[in-house]
């Protein structure tokens, strides 16, 4: 089962259960120019582990480091436009 948790345009967080490799969770960033194939900056499942992570994020759960990732990209422009709308930003 896969499930869209979060989806603002630019950032979309997937994550479920796989019948082989347990739970799963993937960031996949439109902008980032290090991504890898289809986007994907972050790919974790509890079977193998961090297949991809490219958010320069080392600690923290696989959730925990893709919202730290989605804060640390947007710029201090958008962070402050977040705060004119507050739930803009809210992840989860």
């Amino acid at each position: 089962m896969r499930n869209t948790f979060f989806n603002d345009g630019r950032f979309r967080i997937v994550r479920g259960t796989d019948h082989a490799l347990g739970e799963f969770l993937q960031l996949f960033d439109e902008e980032a120019e290090d991504a890898d194939v289809d986007d994907i900056v972050l790919d974790w499942d509890e079977f193998l582990g961090y297949n991809i992570n490219k958010t320069g994020i080392e600690s923290g759960t696989p959730l925990e480091r893709a919202k730290a990732h989605i804060k640390n990209s947007y710029s201090i422009f958008e962070q402050v436009a977040a705060v004119t709308k507050p739930n803009s930003l809210k992840i989860g």
